[in-house]
């Protein structure tokens, strides 16, 4: 599963990086570092499968209107937005949008998806 993350909390560093199950393409953070694996350009993450926001709400909000912009075609994972902004963008955005607390790569969670994904 390729995966690609906007924001680098120490949720992400803790539950996602550690993940060896995890494929992370590219992570999107402010901060120069001198690694491959993370940019400051969205479209480098568009190759992914599954983008996964780890950001506060306002933040969620710029880039999904960004991804929409972009035409991003896999799925994006939403650890904690405000229902106010999950419900506007299921509405315009024509894909699926999971939300999800924590541990969203959780082996219960995997087969829960798989499962959803067979019907």
């Amino acid at each position: 599963m390729n995966i690609s993350i906007i924001g680098y909390s120490d949720r992400v560093k803790k539950f996602y990086l550690k993940n060896k199950r995890l494929n992370i393409l590219k992570i999107i953070r402010k901060r120069e570092v001198n690694e491959n694996i993370y940019t400051k350009n969205l479209n480098d993450l568009l190759e992914s499968e599954i983008i996964l926001i780890s950001l506060s709400s306002k933040k969620t909000s710029f880039y999904l209107r960004e991804l929409i912009k972009l035409k991003f075609k896999g799925q994006i994972i939403i650890e904690t937005p405000s229902v106010s902004i999950l419900n506007y963008y299921t509405y315009f955005f024509n894909k699926n949008i999971i939300v999800l607390e924590e541990l969203i790569f959780d082996d219960l969670i995997l087969k829960i998806r798989r499962i959803l994904k067979k019907e």
